[in-house]
């Protein structure tokens, strides 16, 4: 797996990159990496934001 589990979230697939002040957060399947949102670090992140 690539990236770190987000701590807001007990989803393994749901998965976090750091990028300078910016999260990548991003959702891993069998078949792909999806891209979910990227967004400043200092913004709080919700569950509605992954839909």
């Amino acid at each position: 797996m690539t990236g770190h589990m987000v701590r807001e979230f007990k989803d393994r697939s749901i998965r976090e990159i750091a990028f300078g002040p910016y999260r990548i957060i991003h959702r891993i399947t069998a078949m792909e990496l999806q891209i979910v949102r990227i967004f400043h670090g200092k913004r709080e992140l919700r569950r509605k934001h992954l839909e």
